[in-house]
């Protein structure tokens, strides 16, 4: 994907820190933004997610965790709803693996007031192996600052 030909928008100002952001997918379940100045990806999850969608999203993620080097994404998940058994299948043996292997390192996570939601993700969270570390907020401010930090903030 050429990045200079895509649209800019900014997003949540939280995250946007007087930074442009490229907007990279924009779907009704997923939009995927680009912060070059903070090498941060973001992307909202919207609703209850397809396998084949959500795989859609996550390869175009793959793909720009990979050329653009990407360590940290930011998931803001407050309009998403409970996660189906393949899609947290998928999540846990494909995705996750996948990113991490392309150089991804964190994924902060503002969680849905959904509790389903929540549980759901938190169960995906807890089977993901490996270096990735997945920490989930209830805050922007917590969540930006832990993906910027070498060591993990304390939620409490």
């Amino acid at each position: 994907m050429n990045l200079t030909a895509v649209k800019r928008m900014p997003i949540h100002s939280s995250l946007r820190d007087n930074q442009s952001t490229q907007v990279l997918f924009k779907e009704s379940f997923a939009h995927i933004h680009y912060q070059p100045a903070g090498q941060l990806l973001v992307v909202k999850w919207i609703g209850y997610l397809q396998l084949a969608d959500l795989q859609r999203a996550c390869q175009l993620l793959l793909d720009q965790i990979n050329q653009l080097n990407i360590t940290s994404l930011y998931c803001e998940q407050t309009e998403l709803k409970p996660l189906c058994q393949s899609v947290q299948s998928w999540l846990v043996t494909e995705c996750f693996p996948a990113a991490a292997q392309r150089g991804l390192r964190k994924v902060a996570i503002l969680l849905s007031e959904d509790e389903f939601a929540q549980a759901s993700v938190n169960a995906v969270n807890q089977n993901v192996e490996g270096s990735l570390q997945i920490q989930s907020f209830s805050a922007n401010s917590l969540a930006l600052e832990w993906l910027r930090a070498d060591e993990p903030v304390t939620t409490n």
